[in-house]
């Protein structure tokens, strides 16, 4: 039981880790394994991946102007 309960722990860790590494590293918000984690994420760690990305990525005007369309999970969090 201890072993299981250890690779569910272990498991959760390393998504978290990857949603949070692709969060920092990402060049655009369409990348495919950051919307497909993102868009299963519950609610305040998607809104907090979808802000930070927002805040990174759309800092020029040149930046709005290419990235128009909201990342999937992140159509109601995305602008505002």
């Amino acid at each position: 039981m201890r072993t299981l309960l250890g690779m569910i722990v272990g498991l959760v860790l390393a998504v978290a880790a990857l949603l949070a590494w692709k969060t920092y590293s990402i060049a655009t918000p369409y990348d495919d394994l950051w919307v497909g984690l993102n868009s299963r994420m519950p609610g305040p760690v998607r809104a907090w991946t979808c802000s930070t990305v927002e805040q990174r990525l759309l800092k020029t005007d040149q930046a709005k102007a290419q990235f128009k369309q909201p990342p999937k999970g992140c159509e109601s969090l995305w602008g505002g």
